[in-house]
């Protein structure tokens, strides 16, 4: 790709350039300002790292010749003489994760004078649409003007370029899960009898999905997979970053209004880590955002939120069915999937 990109540069300079070293120094010395210098389409998209159409419009604009800096935050990779100044990485972290809890307390807080302390379905809803309709922005609002980077440094992609690792969080908190399920009955360690028509389960478990997804898959992933781990990663090497924003999920844990106990803190840690590992692993916020989906779904609809079984013995269930066994075999499943190993003690420039 380097070698192409490089003859494109040779081609259009009609420079027998060495380097490209050699053909930038050309790019800064031509009389016309940078932004009125245009260069065939596939030197822009390397020289600016960005897209500039969509794969189904490449025949249509090959030929075009685009702006070297057309785009309003352009930057080109090889320098970062133009960033912006910024926040300190403390800072930066610290308010966000200070808005996100004031948020979430403001929003429960408000739900629970409207409808009361206790649960329903009316005031799940307007919890999770507030939720996403706030911290989404937030989150947008904070890697515009505290972070001074583009929103694709987060790796949320658009769904059509993210539901296979999307797919594959799911399915690596799934099946392992499913298989506990099995075992509990099997070995009679607890019982499930539904209480509601097959129809009526069905029907939750479609609502469930979607409120879980926007209340805590996306919006959680999407702070602490997303921007903490991002930022985090820029600065310390991959592995130290999955354990700070893990402590940072913890602490968030427990300011939101939960009980403080030893077991929750636990769990909050041992699932961030694991959602942690997802997110290296795939090099997607979306794989994360999956297991998160699939894990809470069914606790959900297995507990006192969805209402729909009546279980005997249920601390084998949760323990084990959905705690120990998939938290332990979901990141070896994710590692057949994926067939990866990640740099841990490497760090992720933040350039984009």
């Amino acid at each position: 790709m380097l070698q192409l990109e490089l003859l494109h540069l040779q081609q259009y300079y009609n420079a027998p350039a060495k380097s490209l070293q050699v053909l930038l120094e050309k790019i800064s010395q031509r009389s016309k300002p940078l932004g009125e210098t245009y260069l065939p389409v596939p030197t822009y998209q390397f020289l600016t790292g960005q897209s500039i159409y969509q794969k189904e419009e490449t025949k249509r604009v090959a030929e075009q010749k685009i702006p070297f800096a057309a785009h309003p935050t352009f930057s080109p990779r090889w320098s970062s003489a133009n960033r912006e100044p910024r926040l300190s990485l403390f800072w930066r972290i610290s308010l966000v994760w200070v808005a996100v809890t004031i948020v979430w307390f403001c929003i429960r807080l408000a739900v629970n004078e409207a409808f009361g302390s206790d649960y329903s379905r009316s005031s799940h809803i307007i919890r999770a649409v507030l939720t996403s309709l706030v911290i989404i922005p937030l989150i947008l609002f904070a890697r515009r003007f505290l972070d001074r980077r583009s929103w694709k440094g987060l790796t949320l992609s658009p769904l059509q370029m993210g539901w296979r690792p999307l797919f594959m969080g799911m399915i690596c908190w799934l099946i392992p899960a499913f298989i506990g399920l099995g075992i509990c009955l099997a070995f009679g360690w607890t019982s499930i009898t539904a209480s509601e028509p097959i129809g009526n389960i069905l029907l939750l478990t479609l609502g469930l999905i979607f409120l879980v997804f926007i209340y805590e898959a996306l919006p959680e992933e999407l702070i602490f997979r997303g921007y903490f781990y991002r930022n985090l990663a820029a600065k310390f090497p991959r592995w130290l970053a999955v354990l700070i924003q893990a402590l940072l999920f913890v602490l968030w844990g427990l300011a939101n209004g939960g009980p403080i106990s030893s077991d929750r803190s636990l769990l909050f840690f041992i699932a961030a880590l694991i959602l942690g590992v997802f997110r290296v692993m795939t090099g997607s916020v979306w794989a994360s955002i999956g297991f998160h989906l699939a894990f809470q779904t069914v606790a959900q609809l297995f507990g006192s939120v969805g209402d729909q079984f009546d279980i005997t013995h249920s601390q084998p269930l949760t323990l084990f069915a959905f705690g120990i066994l998939p938290f332990a075999f979901s990141p070896i499943l994710l590692k057949r999937f994926y067939n990866t190993t990640p740099d841990w003690q490497g760090r992720e420039p933040d350039d984009l």
